[in-house]
């Protein structure tokens, strides 16, 4: 397809700790005029830990280089893209953000039955509270400040000084959920996408399963294999899509009363119109 028909670009970037070269990056192409989405790159560096982040940011810039005028393309990561409010405060956000933050985590601390261990201000965030507590769900979600969110949020800190386009945060194992209950996936995908022993089919289920629901999707046989092999990479398609059904306007808006200028998170709409996502 030609690159001056191409509406869109969606980087999704499953990022990984900096001692372990797996992260994975998948780009999704939109044509508008065509009615396409094509994922026309998926890329796993495997350089030394201390290349990796370059080798990162060089293919960012090599994919952007064309279309870096673009103001919808878009790029939605795993990685923590804000702090708990006590942190946050020490790097310079606001003092009425702050407020608004912990007051709506102490308010829905009281409304919840029952009570969990209180909410912390130097541990919790707001999103990571909604998605345990609030969502209809309630997502197992790490906080982003534990024992391996903390070293991706460090480690985006210094690749998004490096990338010029607009930034999401998003959970690729939420919207993997919402996506595939939406298409109707069997329990099995749902269950053992990322299982050790079942993964591989259940992957391999999942991506016949979205492209027969949409047609429009164009993967490359050499990508499908490395979707259903790895996880890492599976993710990045993943986040790489919600970046797509935003676009599409269908990803939640963060809920009524939620902190106006608190980091809000993609994540899917519990009903999809697959035929309005092209």
């Amino acid at each position: 397809m030609k690159t001056k028909e191409l509406g869109y670009r969606t980087y999704g970037l499953e990022l990984t700790g900096p001692r372990v070269p797996r992260s994975a990056v998948a780009i999704l192409d939109y044509y508008p005029r065509s009615k396409r989405l094509l994922l026309s790159d998926l890329m796993m560096p495997q350089d030394e830990e201390s290349d990796l982040d370059q080798s990162l940011i060089e293919a960012f810039h090599k994919s952007l280089h064309a279309q870096e005028k673009n103001s919808k393309n878009i790029f939605v990561t795993n990685a923590p893209l804000s702090f708990p409010p006590l942190m946050a405060k020490k790097m310079g956000v606001s003092h009425e953000t702050i407020r608004q933050e912990i007051e709506w985590m102490n308010d829905l601390w009281k409304r919840l039955r029952p009570q969990p261990r209180k909410f912390l201000d130097y541990v919790h965030r707001p999103l990571e509270i909604y998605l345990r507590h609030a969502c209809p769900e309630r997502f197992a979600f790490a906080d982003a400040i534990g024992s391996n969110q903390i070293l991706l949020a460090a480690r985006m800190l210094k690749l998004r000084e490096s990338l010029k386009t607009k930034i999401f945060e998003s959970a690729p194992r939420a919207s993997f959920h919402r996506i595939a209950k939406s298409l109707k996936a069997r329990t099995f995908i749902l269950q053992s996408y990322s299982s050790l022993t079942d993964g591989l089919e259940a992957r391999k289920d999942f991506m016949h399963l979205i492209q027969r629901k949409v047609p429009e999707l164009f993967i490359f046989e050499e990508s499908f294999e490395m979707l259903v092999l790895h996880i890492q990479a599976f993710h990045a398609f993943v986040l790489a899509l919600t970046g797509h059904l935003l676009h599409k306007e269908f990803c939640e808006r963060a809920p009524h009363g939620f902190p106006k200028k608190s980091n809000w998170l993609l994540l899917p709409k519990q009903v999809i119109d697959w035929e309005r996502v092209i």
